[in-house]
């Protein structure tokens, strides 16, 4: 036992010899999980883009109020945000980037609009942004579509009505007046069964108990985070683990070019023993970091405390099974940069799949299937629900219990590989 101990405290402390390559293990899924807290928000509510339009409004009618009203309503009163200025004062901004772009209405726009006559929106952009006048104009393609279609059905009877306004100035006919109200009647009776579908449809259908249980259970399991940081912090950590697993997993070729598997070989200390103390020293790494990040998670995301210790473990654990993985795999390679290829093309594809960079919330059904029985797509899944208090002691307790004989396994077979091929044999 003091020769793993020993073994340990030696890897322990040539890592510290090195911080760089402790920071590179962190440093990637740690900017990233940084810049999503940036620009998403660390909180429960995220971000939302929003649109600084500029109006130069030099018509001032009723349908170019209509027009800028439009962009007030329902979803578009949280993605625009309007302000009305003259139209040189509104370039001398655009041009300083102080907006996202500039609509200019030019006179009579409501009356060539009534007349069914040619007229023009012009939209200018910032030049320095690129999203959200991108959506400013595609906004504005759609409702400047919406007018066109509405003036095709709705533009006649529109036109004489203003015809007849504009005679004498004795406003429209009685007739022409009721006119309108029949086509505007016989639109909507026509465009009912499209343009206003039933809110509530009643329906039945018969499901046994078990079906309702899974269904219940799959839609907590898709239930998504409060926020992207938090949506995306879990499958960082667990990148930061694949990291540190292929990092410690690739000291083997310095315990081989050291030649202290071969004095091993030598001496009453077996090669099981120089493993086990390595898996101990990638314990002790893996714990620190891993707890930092969940201490850093705790304030960025207010998660429960109390789920700390549980998480903790569960994710050391993750790690202890991956890098007794990663292990056996370097064993087999024929050298150190053989080694280093093979845990690349492992490790990133299981991280693509495995819920790393892309959540399982976000990623289509049958990915998330396959991700979901990757090794650490699996462990993830049981580490989120920990963190959400969803997880089940005998749940866990199996999957501890079964992975830990699978690790033991692991450990064995990467003894047995040592002893054949420590020596150089």
């Amino acid at each position: 036992m003091n020769f793993i101990w020993q073994t340990a405290l030696k890897d322990l402390r040539r890592r510290m010899k090195d911080p760089i390559a402790l920071l590179m293990w962190v440093a990637i899924p740690g900017l990233m999980l940084l810049l999503f807290s940036v620009v998403f928000g660390s909180g429960g509510e995220s971000v939302k883009p929003q649109v600084h339009l500029l109006v130069a409004d030099q018509d001032n009618s009723f349908a170019s109020r209509l027009l800028l009203g439009s962009l007030g309503q329902g979803p578009m009163v949280d993605l625009f945000k309007t302000e009305r200025i003259e139209e040189e004062e509104g370039l001398r901004r655009i041009e300083a980037g102080d907006a996202s772009a500039l609509l200019v209405i030019p006179p009579s726009f409501g009356e060539k609009l009534l007349k069914q006559e040619k007229t023009k929106l012009v939209l200018k952009t910032n030049p320095a942004q690129r999203i959200l006048p991108g959506i400013a104009e595609e906004v504005l393609s759609v409702l400047v579509d919406g007018v066109f279609y509405l003036q095709q059905v709705l533009g006649t009877p529109l036109s004489e009505m203003v015809d007849q306004a504009t005679i004498g100035n004795s406003g429209p006919s009685d007739q022409s007046i009721a006119s309108f109200s029949v086509t505007v009647n016989q639109l909507m009776t026509r465009a009912e069964t499209f343009a206003f579908p039933p809110v509530i449809k009643l329906g039945s259908e018969a499901k046994r108990p078990q079906e309702d249980a899974g269904a219940a259970r799959a839609e907590e399991t898709e239930k998504p985070s409060r926020s992207i940081g938090e949506l995306f912090f879990p499958g960082l950590l667990f990148m930061s683990i694949l990291f540190m697993g292929q990092g410690l997993a690739d000291d083997l070729w310095r315990e081989r070019s050291g030649g202290t598997l071969a004095r091993a070989m030598t001496t009453r200390h077996s090669v099981t023993r120089v493993v086990m103390g390595k898996l101990l020293a990638g314990v002790v790494i893996m714990s620190t970091i891993c707890a930092l990040a969940l201490v850093a998670g705790a304030f960025l995301y207010d998660l429960d405390w109390m789920r700390m210790l549980g998480s903790l473990l569960w994710a050391v654990f993750t790690g202890f099974l991956l890098l007794a993985m990663l292990m056996l795999i370097q064993s087999y390679a024929s050298s150190q940069r053989t080694g280093t290829v093979l845990t690349s093309l492992i490790i990133f594809p299981l991280m693509m799949v495995g819920g790393s960079f892309f959540p399982f919330e976000i990623m289509p059904s049958f990915l998330r299937t396959i991700g979901r029985w990757t090794p650490n797509g699996w462990s993830l899944t049981i580490f989120k629900a920990i963190l959400a208090g969803e997880a089940q002691i005998p749940m866990i307790g199996g999957a501890v219990v079964g992975l830990g004989s699978v690790a033991v396994c692991l450990l064995l077979l990467t003894a047995r590989r040592l002893r054949r091929t420590g020596t150089g044999s």
